[in-house]
């Protein structure tokens, strides 16, 4: 074997062994079985020995650094979303019983909120569990697979980097202001978002460096470096364009960005990043305070709190015995379990915002009863997935609704009308499924 491949990682390793497979038939022909064999085998062993040495244990050692490191932040997240809870709670007690409103709470909860969203940011890109596209990801052959890995971890690293400069420029601006009741500077609050966009960046680069192939890492790079070059170099033609822009960045990169796997959020993100910077005169610290304020918004902590509903649901048994309850109710009659299924996923998703925990309070205690009576196993995925994605815009929505009119906040009232308004469509979705599909 050639001794390059010695010193190499996992891609190369691969090739090394498959050009052992390719030598062997040689040796064999050369009437050298004995040695032929044992001369490869000393070498795969010498191969496997010395990959397993950098790779299996220098990947153990990484992985367990990241562990070390990512465990304050979650710890540190755990501790906002409690003392979330424990203010909100503190609050109704106070504003309800006692008829003492206590002002800082609004404030304090606004302010740690950001916190928890930038942190689970960071926490769901370090578990690669942001929302992405990978349906044709997985149509490709194996070997493109990596460079397009390459060009979606690259295309967020340019996201991250060409935020981080505007995110530390609107602290600094933010900081110069106290806020209203707690009276301390504004750049804390707006801090959260420079310091996820660094720790993601961070994350990226050692996942990239990791997972990658370093010729894969080196021609995304290259080919993201050079998209980049062209359009600041036609920056004055693209301003001419006008309007046109959003057929090409918003529209044309967006969908490039879904395609290759690219995480949702940061699709729309290059998008309108590349669309400011090379087509108009915008400065981007302005995606960096839109940003502040979509997460400053109080009617956005309901979120986090149906989660944690969802989790306690899940963990207490709560969701079980109402899947009981109704399965004691309809269960007896015609597709009665599908029923069911629809029926606990609709209840559940009231109390609960986390489409994981519904899920997972639901499917193990249906689904092996529902089996039983003769249910397909993909028939019952496909109930639990409909039913659960329309069973979110109806209770969950239906609770930010009321919770935004007692608010009187007009902007989050008209998009949560919209939201709304999905309730009839999906009552007579699910009926029809029920009547016309797998029951």
């Amino acid at each position: 074997l050639p001794g390059k491949h010695l010193a190499l990682g996992g891609h190369d390793l691969g090739d090394a062994l498959a050009q052992r497979r390719a030598h062997q038939p040689l040796a064999l022909a050369h009437g050298r079985r004995g040695q032929g064999v044992e001369a490869l085998g000393d070498a795969a062993r010498v191969v496997d020995h010395l990959a397993g040495r950098q790779h299996g244990v220098g990947d153990a050692a990484l992985g367990r650094l990241m562990r070390r490191l990512i465990m304050p932040l979650e710890v540190f997240s755990a501790t906002l979303m409690t003392a979330i809870v424990l203010m909100l709670f503190g609050g109704v007690v106070a504003r309800y019983v006692f008829s003492q409103p206590v002002g800082w709470i609004d404030e304090a909860v606004s302010l740690a909120f950001i916190w928890v969203a930038m942190i689970g940011a960071v926490l769901a890109m370090h578990r690669n569990e942001h929302l992405r596209l990978t349906m044709f990801v997985d149509l490709l052959p194996v070997r493109a697979r990596s460079y397009v890995h390459a060009f979606s971890l690259v295309a967020i690293a340019a996201f991250l980097m060409g935020l981080i400069g505007p995110a530390i420029e609107h602290v600094e601006s933010e900081w110069i202001m106290l806020t209203p009741s707690l009276e301390i500077p504004s750049g804390i609050r707006v801090l959260a978002i420079a310091a996820g966009m660094i720790l993601m960046l961070a994350i990226v680069a050692v996942y990239a460096l990791k997972t990658v192939p370093m010729h894969s890492l080196v021609t995304a790079i290259l080919g993201v470096g050079t998209f980049v070059g062209l359009c600041w170099w036609f920056a004055p033609q693209l301003t001419d364009l006008g309007m046109f822009n959003i057929l090409i960045f918003l529209c044309g990169l967006v969908a490039l960005c879904l395609v290759a796997g690219v995480p949702i959020a940061f699709c729309f993100g290059c998008g309108v990043m590349a669309f400011l910077a090379f087509s108009s005169s915008v400065p981007l610290v302005v995606i960096v305070g839109r940003i502040d304020e979509g997460m400053s918004n109080i009617v956005l902590v309901s979120v986090p709190i149906f989660v944690l509903l969802g989790c306690v649901l899940d963990a207490t048994g709560m969701g079980k015995a109402i899947v009981d309850l109704l399965a004691s109710l309809i269960g007896h009659v015609k597709a009665g379990m599908s029923y069911v299924l629809l029926g606990s996923l609709f209840i559940v998703s009231g109390i609960s915002g986390s489409k994981v925990s519904d899920m997972a309070t639901v499917a193990p205690a249906l689904f092996p009863e529902m089996r039983r009576r003769g249910n397909k196993q993909p028939e019952m995925v496909a109930l639990l997935a409909t039913g659960a994605a329309m069973a979110d815009t109806v209770a969950a929505m239906a609770r930010m609704q009321e919770a935004a009119e007692r608010m009187a906040i007009a902007s989050v009232q008209n998009v949560l009308d919209h939201f709304a308004g999905h309730l009839d469509p999906a009552l007579i979705v699910n009926a029809k499924f029920l009547k016309n599909g797998t029951c």
